[in-house]
């Protein structure tokens, strides 16, 4: 077995370059983890040394993006935390809002498309009056989960959560692997990027409703700032933003009002008089 002497400076020199190049972060405590990833990605370019490693690792951005992808936890499956989503539907959205609208979601970190294509799948059989309305923007820093996504098909693991019926309506089985109905595909736009990067901006611009789930975990304060100030300025007036259950933007932003409904909280951009 090869060692690769990966000291604590090396390790915190990955760090910082990471978090100015994506806004991923990686506490002291996880540098066990860190360290695992960037030596799998040592022994596939055959860089035994650290610092010939991390020199690749600036000049090389094919590089950066497959330790990106090494390094990103994607636990995902369908319907999972969908309530959330379930109660912007029906308690924030009204019929004669959206009479000539498009319904303009973005799912951010969407992974392997779980997320956005369940957000389809709910509207289609809750809200049939939506489902020509939606607009899907779904984005993850990971190429490999957005080509997963893109391609549509799970294993049954990812959809443990499901009803039966809707697994049999929505997914055609062959070889042990479950298919998405390609009219729930052609909902949903999927992008490999960084919420930073500079396309996302005009990307995301005038959402409805942002889903940012376990994504500001990965995310220093400063990255969580930006981040949680990008989805502000995305919003429409009087949008929402629905963050994953352990998280919070306590001490991050404080434009966003908090809505409470039982065991869901909504982030609503809320402008009185045009302020």
């Amino acid at each position: 077995m090869i060692k690769f002497n990966l000291d604590y400076a090396t390790l915190k020199e990955v760090r910082l370059f990471l978090y100015k190049a994506t806004g991923l972060y990686w506490e002291e405590r996880g540098f066990d983890y860190l360290k695992i990833k960037i030596e799998i990605r040592m022994r596939a370019t055959k860089k035994f040394s650290p610092r010939e490693y991390l020199s690749l690792l600036r000049s090389d951005k094919e590089e950066m993006q497959r330790l990106i992808d090494e390094l990103t936890i994607n636990e995902t499956y369908f319907m999972r935390e969908i309530d959330s989503v379930d109660v912007y539907l029906d308690k924030v959205l009204k019929v004669d809002r959206i009479k000539n609208e498009k319904i303009k979601i973005v799912s951010v970190g969407c992974s392997s498309g779980e997320e956005p294509y369940s957000i389809v799948i709910l509207v289609n059989e809750k809200y049939p009056y939506l489902k020509n309305k939606l607009e899907i923007k779904a984005l993850d820093i990971d190429s490999q989960m957005i080509k997963k996504a893109k391609r549509g098909v799970y294993s049954f693991y990812s959809l443990r959560a499901m009803e039966e019926q809707l697994v049999k309506r929505y997914f055609s089985e062959e070889n042990k692997e479950y298919i998405l109905d390609s009219r729930v595909k052609t909902i949903v736009r999927f992008y490999n990027l960084s919420v930073f990067d500079p396309e996302v901006k005009a990307l995301i611009k005038d959402s409805d409703l942002i889903l940012s789930r376990n994504v500001l975990i990965y995310f220093g304060m400063e990255s969580k700032k930006r981040a949680i100030e990008l989805f502000y300025d995305s919003l429409v007036d009087n949008g929402y933003l629905i963050l994953g259950k352990s998280e919070s933007i306590f001490n991050v932003n404080d434009k966003f009002v908090m809505v409470h409904y039982p065991n869901v909280i909504l982030y609503k951009k809320e402008v009185n008089n045009g302020s």
